[in-house]
């Protein structure tokens, strides 16, 4: 009786071993990174560090690991400097406009001259009243973002900074900003594994951000030997364009656009997704497209 409770208790074990086994291969091809913030950072960094996570998951570039992981192949470093500036209330001068608006509708109406509405313009400069503004506060933030290897090398970085009543609207502008930066530098990308009637499998998943009409650019690198160092650099040059016919599971299927002869191993990367032009930069939001 005790062994067959053995048999099913190593038979359960060994089972939940192979299946860590098939979630860590399907994944193999991505690096893993995780998020942290620095010691010395001010409070608004937890709030980026959030917004990070959040957009790396939606960008399908990477394996986003926990901060006690030690296994990672990269640590993305947030490092934030706040400021606050209170602006008091005052009071401003303020030209009236209303009969400047009226005059120059009637102006342009009758075909009159730039000298008369000039004329006016200067005498209409001695009406004004005084406006009381209310005491506001202006936040400022200074982010700045590294990725570090196992090494401890920097091996990318890049930083911005904002303004604002709303530190919320802040946070989700310069975040988003360094991060498209981000992801030019590690964008999503795969190879092309295998060639089928007119079509090209690649080993890029449905899990990468990649949907059905999507563009991708196929690149390819050469070794060129240096003639008289001997150095050997790598190049990369633009093959073709394929276009996202279909996706299975852990492959996406595309088809030639335009271009040269595709070759089994050639990249793909999928390019930066253009800015929304209504980005309203709400904290939280999902409006952040990669």
């Amino acid at each position: 009786m005790r062994s067959k409770k053995v048999r099913i208790v190593l038979f359960l074990i060994l089972s939940h071993v192979l299946l860590l086994i098939n979630i860590a291969s399907a994944s193999d091809g991505l690096p893993k990174i995780k998020v942290v913030t620095t010691p010395d950072s001010y409070r608004s960094a937890e709030m980026v560090k959030n917004v990070v996570i959040n957009d790396l998951l939606k960008m399908g570039n990477c394996q986003v690991g926990t901060a006690e992981q030690t296994d990672t192949d990269y640590v993305l470093q947030v490092s934030t400097i706040d400021d606050v500036i209170i602006h008091k209330g005052h009071y401003e001068r303020d030209y009236s406009k209303d009969k400047e608006r009226k005059y120059d509708r009637d102006n342009s109406q009758n075909n009159k001259d730039r000298h008369n509405r000039d004329k006016f313009r200067n005498r209409e400069r001695d009406h004004y009243y005084d406006r009381w503004v209310d005491e506001w506060v202006e936040i400022r933030i200074s982010l700045n973002l590294k990725l570090i290897d196992t090494s401890g090398n920097v091996v990318w970085t890049a930083s911005d900074n904002g303004f604002g009543r709303d530190t919320g609207k802040v946070i989700d502008q310069i975040t988003y900003n360094t991060m498209r930066s981000f992801y030019n530098f590690l964008p999503v990308q795969g190879y092309i594994i295998k060639f089928d009637n007119n079509k090209y499998l690649t080993d890029i998943t449905s899990d990468q951000n990649v949907a059905v009409k999507d563009q991708l650019i196929v690149n390819r690198t050469e070794e060129v030997i240096h003639p008289v160092t001997g150095k050997v650099i790598k190049q990369i040059h633009k093959v073709a364009v394929v276009e996202v016919v279909e996706i299975d599971g852990d492959m996406v299927v595309v088809s030639p656009v335009s271009g040269e002869m595709i070759s089994l191993g050639d990249m793909v990367n999928r390019p930066l997704k253009n800015r929304p032009n209504k980005f309203l930069g709400i904290f939280g939001s999902d409006e952040h497209v990669y």
